[in-house]
């Protein structure tokens, strides 16, 4: 008993003596201050001095840099700045003076290559450049403070980037926000929280540096409608993970914002046109919390208690992994169509299209799934017909992370194309004396099965992807010719089936020195069409390519596209041969750009040929006015992004379960 008390005792002396020895030569650094946090140089707006630093290359393979200090500094002495907008690492300490810089070196192994010595605010800062965003850690030993850089998917394992436009209110979102995502496990990274001019070449550079991950921007709607209000968000792109894709994060956002704040839905909605959107290599969304320019949204986004209930739903919604959604639509609409030839013909069409659907989607570790059902009744009627038609459209998507920088995913989906009121009439209309076209009153609703197998590795600058396609319509509606006395008669009927099967890769290299980025895409595609006495087929091999340059405030856009061919009936059509060139100068506020299409080409051609055994013909239209020069002035009155919603309901289709995009 007494041994082991001595012993004891022993051990707890030598505890205290090693603990008090590392305590004396080794301390960890706790005031590092990141870029968003707000620091001693907020408001400095120049250096009064500087100098170069001297600096000894290492070349023992790490990625650091050991900074010379007196043997008594302790770490609340030291101060590390990370500001990674500008790529750039800085570090004070209070026992550092010039002269002691002067007469030891730092040691620099790996990217820093050199450094400055620069004060501000009557302080010693010394100011490294680094090579694209980075994290760091930090120890105080022997007289050194060590700084260990990597790459911050090193460190952690989602990355998120918050971007919030000059708007007061966008900012104070974002604060909210900061002050949420700090106490959790995910890394988020800010443009700005403070109004600073950055240029989309810098806010995109911060998304590629980082490799994010998500990437959320805050802007403010407006409408020259004052009346308008409501929370949108608008996404891009097709960027998937396993356990989240644009939509979905979009989808998410709005609902749990608009339940935060008992606001008003206002729809989310494909955006191809927004620079952010379109150039992210993540998921990436614009959250649209409110209008501005409505007179009571815009006085509840002045309150600091309504601002953090947006950002409480930001938070609590944007990245959980399960969701069940529910909904109801249906569609009324009359049609009326009047024809002059040879007499007035008239035809109306009253449709209505109602469905009930639902989708679960889920995800665990790597592996992601959805499962979606919509029941679907379409009803027709004219003086001539009264049809009902019902369905059941299932979609099935599975994803899978295979690595890091590699994922794989199935898309099958199930949906209804219904004829039109052109194609439901009983008109005949003379196109030429031995041509003439005529509608059919008993076309039906029909089925196409959509399959999509999706690859993408990422690794470094270079982005690769594949894409197998499998497009099927089952009785699609396509032309028949007949001969009817000396006339061919053009009729719409319900054919036996039509396939398409492509192959499609992709080559993405960039953002090189967050400069210059290449991508190319190649593919092939096949054509099988069937009608009730015909049987065709073609195929195509096609490819296209972009180049983009980004140079602070300046954008450089280069795009050549071929013939887009595509075999539907018996009507092949080869379209859309064209290469445009760009020019573009942004700023937040303001934007200028120039562009042509066609510069080297003075004449665009467009080819339709039909293939039909008793009238095959071909026809090659020529344009002169394929060189187009266009110019685009934008000027933002500091009410951030701007939309149109008045076309929103019109110009979008709602085909993936209650959530509109674009058609296409």
């Amino acid at each position: 008993m007494i041994g082991s008390t001595v012993y004891s005792i022993l051990f707890a002396i030598a505890a205290f003596a090693v603990m008090f020895y590392h305590a004396s030569h080794k301390q960890i650094l706790i005031q590092d201050v990141a870029q968003d946090e707000g620091t001693e140089l907020a408001g400095v707006m120049q250096n009064t001095w500087q100098q170069d630093l001297l600096v000894e290359q290492l070349h023992e393979g790490k990625n650091c840099v050991s900074i010379p200090v007196p043997e008594e500094t302790r770490s609340e002495q030291v101060t590390i700045e990370n500001h990674y907008m500008d790529h750039e690492l800085w570090v004070q300490v209070d026992t550092l003076d010039a002269s002691y810089l002067v007469e030891h070196a730092l040691l620099a192994d790996g990217e820093i290559q050199q450094g400055q010595m620069q004060k501000y605010a009557g302080k010693l800062w010394l100011v490294m450049p680094l090579r694209g965003v980075r994290e760091y850690r930090s120890v105080l030993e022997k007289g050194y403070l060590t700084i260990e850089l990597y790459h911050p998917k090193e460190i952690y394992d989602k990355i998120i980037v918050i971007d919030p436009d000059t708007d007061e209110n966008a900012l104070e979102i974002a604060k909210d926000l900061k002050a949420l995502l700090d106490t959790g496990d995910i890394k988020a990274y800010y443009s700005r929280i403070e109004k600073k001019e950055l240029t989309p070449a810098q806010r995109l550079s911060l998304c590629v540096g980082s490799e994010a991950d998500f990437y959320i921007g805050i802007r403010m709607g407006s409408s020259e409608n004052v009346q308008m209000y409501g929370t949108a968000v608008r996404y891009g792109g097709e960027y998937f993970r396993p356990e989240m894709d644009s939509v979905r994060l979009a989808d998410l956002l709005e609902r749990q914002v608009t339940t935060a704040i008992k606001g008003k839905a206002e729809g989310i909605f494909e955006d191809q046109e927004d620079f952010m959107l379109a150039q992210v290599p993540s998921i990436a969304v614009i959250l649209e919390p409110g209008y501005i320019t409505n007179p009571q949204e815009s006085k509840y986004l002045k309150q600091p208690e309504y601002r953090r209930k947006i950002a409480e739903g930001i938070y609590e919604k944007s990245f959980t992994y399960g969701s069940l959604k529910f909904g109801v639509k249906h569609v009324q609409s009359f049609t009326k169509q009047e024809i002059q030839q040879n007499g007035v013909f008239q035809s109306d069409l009253k449709q209505s299209e109602s469905s009930i659907f639902s989708e679960w989607l889920h995800s665990k570790n790597n592996f992601s799934y959805s499962f979606g059902l919509r029941i679907n009744r379409v009803h027709f009627s004219n003086t001539s017909t009264n049809k009902s038609y019902y369905n059941l459209l299932p979609k099935v998507m599975l994803g899978y992370r295979l690595n890091e920088n590699s994922f794989i995913r199935y898309d099958v989906e199930m949906t209804q194309t219904n004829p039109t009121l052109a194609e439901l009439t009983n008109t005949e209309i003379r196109i030429d004396p031995y041509l003439a076209e005529k509608g059919n009153l008993s076309l039906k609703p029909y089925n196409n099965l959509n399959n999509n197998l999706f690859y993408e590795n990422k690794k470094g600058l270079f982005t690769f992807n594949a894409n197998l396609r499998h497009h099927h319509k089952h009785n699609p509606i396509m032309e028949s010719l007949k001969e009817q006395g000396d006339v061919f008669l053009i009729m719409s009927e319900n054919m036996k089936s039509w396939n398409k099967y492509n192959a499609e890769m992709t080559l993405k290299v960039g953002m090189i020195k967050n400069i210059l980025q290449f991508s190319f895409t190649g593919g092939y595609s096949h054509f099988n069409s069937q009608g009730k006495n015909y049987s065709h087929t073609h195929s195509n091999f096609y490819y296209s390519a972009n180049v983009l340059a980004m140079y602070k405030k300046w954008m450089f856009i280069g795009q050549i596209q071929p013939f887009d061919e595509k075999l539907y009936g018996e009507t092949l059509t080869k379209s859309g041969n064209y290469h445009y060139l760009a020019i573009q100068y942004n700023t937040d506020n303001f934007s200028f750009g120039i562009g042509a299409f066609n510069p080297f080409r003075n004449v665009s051609r467009t080819i339709i040929e039909n293939k039909n055994n008793q009238s095959p013909f071909r026809r090659e239209s020529f344009s002169s006015a394929s060189q187009t020069i266009v110019a685009t002035l934008t000027w933002n009155f500091s009410f951030g992004k701007t939309h149109n919603s008045s076309s929103k309901s019109i110009e979008n289709k709602d085909t993936d379960y209650g959530i509109k995009s674009s058609y296409k």
